[in-house]
């Protein structure tokens, strides 16, 4: 079956000339090396992330080593706040990879179907048309009869 995957953030609205820092910022988590890296800007804005005290205030006491930890313990004070929220995607639901043969032949198979099911969805509407246009023209055409005087 699928795996499913959901994406939290924090988003935070800040002007578009505003120079990134350590509080206003993007930053996404590099799997590969482990660390945090800044979508613009100096490396180093982004090494709040890795500890969890990117906040204001200086008494944070997160330790976070990757993403997962980060999710758990977004700070939920501040959705009160307009110019700020948490908003999470998904599920984003991944059935596996391309080359995968199970995956191919149910995606075949479902296809198969699906097409099937149109195809016969179209036969009915285009009976059930002609039968309504066959009814609407008798109709149509016996209410014209028009009766000589004799």
């Amino acid at each position: 079956m699928g795996v499913s995957l959901y994406i939290t953030c924090h988003l935070k609205v800040a002007p578009a000339n505003q120079i990134p820092d350590k509080l206003n910022k993007a930053c996404s988590f590099n799997k590969t090396s482990q660390s945090w890296l800044p979508v613009e800007g100096d490396a180093d804005i982004c090494d709040c992330c890795s500890h969890g005290n990117c906040s204001n205030s200086s008494s944070s006491q997160f330790q976070i080593h990757g993403p997962r930890q980060w999710s758990k313990l977004v700070s939920r004070n501040r959705r009160h706040v307009t110019d700020e929220a948490d908003v999470t995607v998904g599920p984003l639901i991944f059935l596996g990879k391309a080359n995968d043969q199970t995956v191919e032949g149910w995606t075949a198979s479902a296809q198969t179907s699906v097409a099937l099911g149109l195809g016969l969805a179209t036969v009915a509407f285009l009976t059930l048309a002609a039968i309504v246009l066959a009814v609407t023209r008798k109709c149509h055409s016996s209410s014209y009869l028009v009766s000589l005087p004799q």
